[in-house]
């Protein structure tokens, strides 16, 4: 089998769909016969090790570091040339439809990966809860998705929002993490030295985009009024990059340490280990990849309870309505420190949640899609 897969979602500074990518790829070498080609956005046209081919392409306005496939020609030129059994669409924007269309001509079946929770999005990035925006949104979504052969959701909560808006051949298959590398063990004991951070400070940490999609304005609210009603108590940790970063720095001055965009995952395991709790404001996850990481490290999470959250989240007591009972989550997180619990919350993850699962998941998946078959045999 040759696997293809097309998505805007892949920077050199991007989060779970690279992840998730990479990932595969480097399952589908070590442990499988299928062949697996990638093409992806870049700022020059280039081909990396053969399967790995990039198109130049512009950024997206609002959602940097993301670039736009529009270069079709380029795009049925590389389909052409690799003949492949299955493309996967793993973005939304221009390329579904599209694809399916040619699917027949070149003899290939259809996936769309549903990694993006689009109509949450553009509202946070409009600021808007209109009604009107809702409804065209899941309109151009059913448009676009309703000809795949399967669609893939990364949670239960996006399956029945693709059903609730007309999409019926969906499926779920969860992500994974590195059950290896993310550990409670990997804590750095200089880690507050190296930052200039007091040893008795509880440190939260937030990694991900820094974008509004990701409501991360919301995040600048919670802190400051955690720090001012506990001053010295708390430090935020941020890591990760986008296009509200210079904003947020702005907006964050105090008991805040940027650290970037972290692309060494080994660091960024350490960096988990190290901290204290994880925090989110996002409230339109798909899935959540950064909070199955964290807690595979062994951190509770304070999260919002909507989207994909109560799915992933160990500790439902966590997930708060709003921002008061978000900030007194935090506070009852502190008394989950102790070791044999950061032990309990990994080892749930790890039982439940491993790139290993997820992949033979998904060749169940393709090779019952070559099959026509109407359903997978292990959902």
């Amino acid at each position: 089998m040759k696997l293809f897969d097309i998505t805007h979602f892949y920077a050199c500074e991007s989060g779970g769909v690279k992840t998730y990518l990479d990932k595969k790829h480097q399952y589908l070498l070590e442990n499988s016969d299928t062949e697996h080609v990638m093409l992806l956005p870049s700022d020059k046209d280039k081909v990396e090790n053969g399967k790995k081919y990039f198109i130049k392409s512009p950024l997206i306005p609002f959602w940097k570091p993301y670039r736009l496939l529009i270069e079709k020609r380029k795009i049925l030129h590389i389909i052409e040339a690799e003949q492949p059994d299955i493309v996967e669409v793993g973005s939304p924007y221009l390329l579904p439809k599209w694809i399916c269309k040619h699917s027949k001509k070149h003899g290939y079946k259809t996936v769309g990966f549903f990694h993006a929770n689009v109509e949450e999005s553009i509202k946070s990035i409009l600021k808007s809860n209109s009604k009107q925006i809702s409804h065209l949104i899941r309109r151009y979504i059913r448009r676009e998705y309703k000809d795949f052969d399967i669609v893939i959701a990364p949670s239960q909560y996006m399956k029945s929002y693709l059903k609730g808006i007309g999409i019926e051949n969906t499926y779920t298959v969860y992500l994974g993490t590195d059950t290896e590398n993310f550990s409670p063990d990997r804590k750095d004991p200089d880690f507050r030295k190296k930052y200039n951070i007091p040893e008795n400070k509880t440190l939260l940490i937030y990694t991900g985009r820094l974008s509004s999609d990701k409501n991360i304005f919301e995040l600048v609210q919670i802190f400051k009024k955690l720090d001012s009603m506990f001053p010295e108590k708390y430090h935020l940790i941020i890591a990760g990059s986008g296009p509200d970063e210079e904003k947020l720095k702005e907006e964050l001055q105090e008991n805040t340490t940027f650290l970037g965009y972290i692309k060494d995952r080994n660091k960024l395991s350490t960096i988990y280990s190290s901290c204290d709790i994880f925090i989110t404001p996002s409230k339109a996850e798909t899935f959540g990849l950064a909070i199955i990481e964290a807690q595979a490290a062994g951190l509770p999470v304070v999260a919002f309870n909507t989207a994909s959250l109560p799915e992933v989240a160990v500790n439902p007591n966590l997930l708060a309505e709003d921002v008061t009972e978000f900030i007194r989550n935090i506070i009852h997180a502190e008394k989950l420190l102790k070791t044999p619990y950061r032990y309990f919350i990994s080892n749930t993850i790890k039982e439940k949640f491993s790139w290993n699962k997820t992949f033979q998941n998904l060749l169940e998946v393709y090779n019952n899609v070559l099959r026509n078959s109407k359903k997978p045999a292990f959902i």
